[in-house]
């Protein structure tokens, strides 16, 4: 069974240098959308205390 599982797990392969630079863009977008506020329109209003 233990070579069963084996066959059927996903080797790890390095990333190209093409697919790092891929990664990292779309993380730091990510994060450049973190960033945004989530109403453009509406007004920002602080909460009532």
């Amino acid at each position: 069974m233990n070579q069963q599982m084996n066959e059927q797990t996903p080797q790890n392969q390095p990333l190209t240098p093409a697919e790092e630079k891929q990664w990292a863009m779309i993380s730091h977008f990510s994060v450049l959308l973190n960033l945004l506020p989530l109403s453009w329109g509406s007004e920002c209003r602080s909460p009532s205390i």
